[in-house]
């Protein structure tokens, strides 16, 4: 979500706001998206996470872990993030005062996100910021890292990056569907993705079996969906979502209907 930057803000505030005694309480901050997976970015959780956990190994006096934000499989383009938002709730609740991340492309991707929180929020609530590279922040040590010419322009970089990426990857499915190869994460119900090529479809036998029962009672006997449905829940015939579960293919992870049943939809 864009946001327009206000400098005058923050401008009158004193930096011994960022001087303590105690130990930090940081939040770690660590991201990586489908898009970064599929350009081969060297971003992986694990790799951030080492990062972060050596950098707080080297300074045991200054920092105390407190929590570990993960957002797997999320763009950074916006901050509608689930973890992203708790660790920004928990900056504003005070459970943390610095937050720690590998680089600012792991913290935000639009340009607009990642300047209102590094300039404007941080600053307000008193959170220290830190990017252990690409390029190089500490708010406290250094505040005018954060406002600096390179951060800035990394902040662009970075939003202009995953635009070309997303640009390359949708051009890149185009080119497949064009050649006729399948792209979808699971293959439609009566389908099933060939062991050999993920790109080409088998007809599920088992599967097909249902396709082509509702096919004959909707067009040759004229059965609506509600009524094929009905039959189909009085004979216990799997649901597709049930089918697909009960052969590894979990479509809808971590949601599981306390009933299976067929519906309209």
């Amino acid at each position: 979500m864009a946001r327009k930057k206000s400098v005058s803000v923050y401008e009158n505030l004193n930096r011994t706001d960022f001087n303590h005694s105690m130990k930090y309480k940081v939040g770690a901050y660590l991201r990586l998206s489908k898009e970064d997976a599929v350009s081969g970015v060297s971003a992986s959780i694990d790799n951030q996470g080492r990062i972060i956990e050596t950098y707080l190994h080297d300074n045991p006096l200054e920092f105390e872990l407190v929590q570990t934000y993960t957002d797997d499989g999320f763009t950074g383009v916006t901050d509608d993030r689930a973890n992203f938002q708790r660790m920004i709730e928990d900056c504003m609740s005070k459970k943390i005062n610095c937050v720690i991340v590998k680089d600012g492309s792991r913290f935000a991707r639009n340009y607009a996100d990642c300047e209102y929180y590094a300039e404007e929020f941080f600053k307000i609530h008193h959170i220290r910021f830190i990017c252990l590279d690409n390029p190089r922040v500490d708010s406290m040590k250094d505040p005018s890292s954060v406002s600096g010419m390179q951060f800035h322009f990394t902040n662009y970089f970075n939003e202009y990056f995953v635009k070309q990426t997303s640009e390359k990857i949708l051009q890149t499915f185009d080119d497949k569907r064009k050649r006729g190869e399948f792209i979808g994460s699971f293959a439609p119900f009566g389908y099933k993705k060939d062991p050999n090529n993920k790109h080409h479809l088998l007809v599920d036998d088992e599967a097909a079996q249902i396709v082509r029962k509702i096919f004959d009672l909707f067009v040759n006997k004229s059965y609506s969906v509600r009524q094929i449905c009905a039959l189909f829940n009085d004979k216990g015939i799997p649901t597709m979502l049930q089918y697909m579960r009960a052969n590894g293919q979990n479509i809808v992870p971590n949601i599981v209907p306390k009933v299976y049943t067929w519906n309209y939809h």
